[in-house]
């Protein structure tokens, strides 16, 4: 009785063994690239978890100020600037400061929050922060690091051209996390925990709701404006 032969090593010729050695090296690769997908999956879904959670929480603070103080403070309010046309020559010229570098040095409602003791900071898994501004006058709410402001909802919606901002707010004043240089991903994900879903008139299922996003001073990324709360 003939005995089956495996082959070995030894019996593989020098071209069948380098196939065998590309295919276990694609194998790996594969195996590697597979792996790290779900770990970027994981990690995703877990910040996006946490970004509910912090939401949640802003909100909570806002609400609990709110209910200790009856009117906020007029110095509180983000102050919106006006969009003019530019002219080419003011196109061309630097802006010295922005609106919100001023603003920085004066107390924000954030800030407040954190000082009162109704959040402990203002971070935000999602967005990039610290990076440098460049001027832009066409871009004059730009900022480099997540923060909240209170707004007065006119002058807010009236800056973006958008009479209907958030779809939740009941008041004139408003409390709104700024979120700075998101990812396309990021902003998607925001918007389907906070947005409300809708169908447009061409068929077309879109989110609406509590938030929107505008381009950022850093190209391919997003501003994300988050509705906390009425104040």
């Amino acid at each position: 009785m003939s005995r089956f032969h495996h082959p070995s090593v030894h019996d593989l010729s020098p071209g069948s063994l380098r196939v065998w050695v590309l295919v276990g090296v694609a194998l790996v690769f594969i195996g590697v690239f597979a792996l790290r997908s779900v770990v970027e999956m994981v990690e995703f879904r877990s910040r996006l978890s946490v970004a509910q959670q912090t939401l949640a929480t802003f909100r909570y603070g806002v609400l609990a100020y709110s209910a200790e103080t009856q009117n906020l403070p007029g110095e509180l309010l983000f102050k919106i600037p006006e969009k003019n046309e530019l002219s080419p020559t003011d196109a061309d010229t630097p802006a010295k400061e922005t609106p919100t570098e001023d603003f920085a040095r004066k107390t924000s409602f954030g800030e407040v929050l954190v000082s009162l003791k109704k959040i402990d900071r203002i971070d935000f898994p999602f967005g990039q922060k610290d990076i440098p501004l460049k001027p832009d006058k066409s871009n004059l709410l730009q900022v480099n690091r997540p923060q909240i402001w209170a707004v007065w909802l006119p002058s807010f919606a009236q800056y973006f051209k958008n009479p209907q901002l958030f779809s939740s707010a009941r008041s004139g004043q408003v409390a709104v996390l700024v979120v700075p240089f998101l990812t396309a991903k990021e902003a998607e994900a925001i918007q389907k925990i906070v947005g409300n879903l809708s169908e447009s008139k061409d068929g077309k299922v879109v989110y609406r709701g509590d938030c929107f996003f505008t381009h950022s001073s850093e190209e391919g990324k997003f501003n994300g404006w988050i509705f906390l709360s009425d104040l």
